[in-house]
């Protein structure tokens, strides 16, 4: 059986408020692996839990974490606080039914209802581009041009509805029909075609500028996945420092490394914050200085998250104590 290496104090009523879940969230508190294969317990930290497992474990570690919450598979067993603020246990006896258990009240209660995952599902489809696609895209622009183009267009946007609005109203009220679309509009006269017709102009310009720089992503899209973008962005800012850095020597940092920091960003963003996620790092050919910057850019990210990183890196584990020092992170080997 596994023992944490550094836990945090192993309870979450005993963290800072900021470092507890949101409401309205699932977070763990504690998973108890037990299976013929598999043995192991974690006191999970309502942040990043770090699991250092060997390398013929890694699959078989990330599967059964990531189901935790959903599967019924015998042996995996779960304590963890509900968007009700109930302190739950699901108990996944082998050989016995399932249970959740209330543990303030010790009584059974109804199976979770987990959040509905038709968005990300609608990303998917391919009617607007995925969530890795829009980080990837629009972390490799200037920001300042995005972000002041996409300020414009959502002003632009507020400004053309109010005058809509507003003309429309004084319409109804004197018994007129406002006709529909622009040209019906720019069939009135005086100060509401004006009003109206500069409103629009100022709106297809933006939707014009927006357009000119994010090319077919969505505004709202883009506003949803700032953070990611940003960070992403920033990343790519400190490729240039890192590869002065390493010039002349063999850890240099390449664009596949800079490209997979981007995916492992998109991909945790572009999950649901109010569940628990699960990553497996670091993702091949990273290298060094690849992995360093992967790590730099992480913990900006876990703002609102509780992440279960899978690895069988010895950088990562030595990061992770690192910021275990600071209640930030736990660390748990596999076998110590």
């Amino acid at each position: 059986m596994a023992v944490t290496d550094h836990d945090a104090g192993g309870h979450q009523s005993s963290l800072p408020v900021e470092q507890r879940g949101p409401a309205g969230t699932f977070r763990y508190q504690r998973i108890a692996i037990d299976q013929p294969d598999l043995q192991f317990a974690i006191e999970v930290h309502p942040r990043l839990t770090i699991v250092a497992v060997p390398n013929d474990l890694v699959a078989r570690t990330a599967r059964t974490l990531t189901s935790a919450l959903t599967s019924d598979e015998p042996g995996v067993h779960c304590e963890l606080t509900d968007p009700d603020g109930r302190n739950l246990l699901l108990f996944r006896p082998h050989g016995g039914r399932s249970r959740v258990i209330d543990l303030d009240t010790q009584g059974e209660v109804d199976p979770l209802a987990l959040p509905p995952m038709e968005a990300q599902a609608a990303e998917d489809n391919g009617a607007v581009p995925t969530a890795a696609e829009v980080v990837r895209r629009l972390s490799g622009l200037d920001q300042a041009p995005l972000w002041t183009a996409a300020a414009r267009l959502s002003a632009a946007s507020r400004q053309g509805a109010q005058v809509l609005q507003e003309v429309e109203s004084k319409a109804t009220s004197s018994g007129h029909r406002f006709p529909f679309g622009r040209k019906g509009r720019e069939r009135k006269s005086g100060r509401t075609n004006k009003t109206v017709s500069d409103a629009l102009t100022v709106l297809e310009q933006a939707g014009e500028r927006w357009r000119s720089i994010a090319g077919d992503i969505p505004l709202h899209v883009a506003l949803a996945l700032r953070p990611g973008i940003e960070a992403c962005a920033d990343a790519r800012g400190r490729t240039a420092a890192l590869a002065t850095m390493a010039a002349g020597r063999d850890d240099h940092l390449s664009e596949q490394a800079l490209e997979s920091t981007v995916e492992v960003v998109a991909a945790l963003l572009a999950r649901d914050p109010n569940l628990p996620e699960v990553l497996v790092l670091p993702p091949p050919n990273v290298g060094r200085l690849g992995l360093q910057l992967m790590l730099d850019v992480m913990p900006g990210l876990l703002v609102g998250r509780q992440v279960m990183m899978v690895t069988t890196s010895v950088d990562i584990v030595d990061w992770g104590r690192l910021e275990s020092h600071a209640d930030r992170a736990s660390v748990t080997i596999f076998g110590a």
